[in-house]
């Protein structure tokens, strides 16, 4: 994925500049956080996602140097991540309805 000037994500991209500080101030608040894998976030998983993607926005950083440069990015988005998150979220809501009765 490059960017560069003018990138603008889309799709499963779109917002990943945002989402793991947006997951941690919802972890703070008391919500349940999942993330597009379906995987859950707690108080002890959120802070390394949150280092990572310091981490990789750096790097992606650099290669936007004279020389150019794409970076790998996530894997694609599809049918069976689409799947298991909405598995995850459903147990979840599941759960909520539970703890609410």
């Amino acid at each position: 994925m490059f960017k560069g000037k003018g990138y603008r994500p889309t799709g499963a991209h779109a917002g990943c500049d945002r989402r793991h500080p947006l997951a941690d101030r919802a972890l703070k608040a008391g919500a349940t956080v999942l993330a597009h894998t379906g995987k859950p976030f707690d108080a002890a998983s959120i802070g390394g996602a949150v280092a990572t993607r310091a981490i990789m926005a750096d790097l992606r950083a650099g290669m936007d140097g004279p020389l150019g440069g794409t970076g790998g990015g996530p894997p694609p988005f599809r049918k069976e991540h689409r799947s298991r998150f909405l598995q995850a979220l459903d147990r979840e809501l599941v759960r909520l309805g539970r703890v609410a009765s």
